[in-house]
C-alpha cells in the first residue's frame, strides 16, 4: 500500500500487490532465460506470481521479463497485463475476476508511467 494510491489506478495497485513480484536472477535464470547474455547474476526481474514454479518453457509469454531501466518496469508490467493475463492457466477464477472487474472501471492515472 503506501503510496501506491496516490500514484498508480486501482487495477495497478492490485496487479502489484497480487500478481507480479519483483526478484533476482539466480545462475539458473541467466543460463536458462538468457537471449544471447542479456540477463546478468542477480539482475531484477519481474515475474507472475501464480505461473513462478513453472518450468520455464512451459509458461506463457510475458511471465517473466527482466527490464534493462526503470521505464522498462511500467513496460513489462504493461506487457504481463495485455499479453500474459490471457495466455496463463495458472491465474486463480476469483483473481481473473477481479482483474477484469478493475480493468472495466477505465481508470487513468497520468502519472503511473512516472512511478513504476
Amino acid at each position: 500500500d503506501g503510496p501506491d494510491q496516490e500514484w498508480l489506478s486501482e487495477l495497478n495497485c492490485f496487479i502489484r500487490k497480487e500478481c507480479i513480484e519483483a526478484f533476482a536472477a539466480t545462475e539458473e535464470d541467466t543460463s536458462k532465460l538468457s537471449k544471447r547474455g542479456r540477463i546478468s547474476h542477480r539482475q531484477v526481474g519481474i515475474r507472475c506470481c501464480f505461473c513462478k514454479h513453472v518450468p520455464a518453457q512451459s509458461k506463457g509469454i510475458a511471465a517473466v521479463s527482466f527490464p534493462t531501466s526503470l521505464s522498462g518496469v511500467y513496460e513489462s508490467v504493461k506487457r504481463w497485463q495485455k499479453v500474459h493475463l490471457d495466455l496463463c492457466g495458472h491465474i486463480p477464477p476469483d483473481t481473473r475476476d477481479k482483474l477484469k472487474m478493475l480493468a472495466e472501471k477505465n481508470e487513468w492515472v497520468p502519472t503511473t508511467r512516472q512511478y513504476w
